[in-house]
């Protein structure tokens, strides 16, 4: 399983005095997401990037995981 602790904080418009919203879509305050991960995941090769408010989590799937080619014989 992994999980995301985070939080996301209040922002307000630029150059809005008191940055009053019409519509607000997205709640802020603390947040936790988990996700079981698959068996086919390689624990120890994941890696997370946050960059401009956005997080990159790769996870590599394991050696037996990845596809291969198997020879298909014929006795005809």
């Amino acid at each position: 399983m992994i999980t995301f602790p985070g939080e996301k904080r209040e922002t307000r418009a630029e150059g809005e005095p008191g940055g009053k919203y019409h519509l607000v879509e997205r709640a802020f305050g603390a947040f936790r997401r988990s996700f079981t991960l698959p068996r086919t995941v390689r624990g120890e090769g994941i890696t997370a990037d946050f960059d401009n408010g956005l997080l990159l989590v790769r996870m590599p799937k394991a050696e037996e995981a990845l596809s291969r080619k198997i020879e298909v014989s014929s006795r005809a």
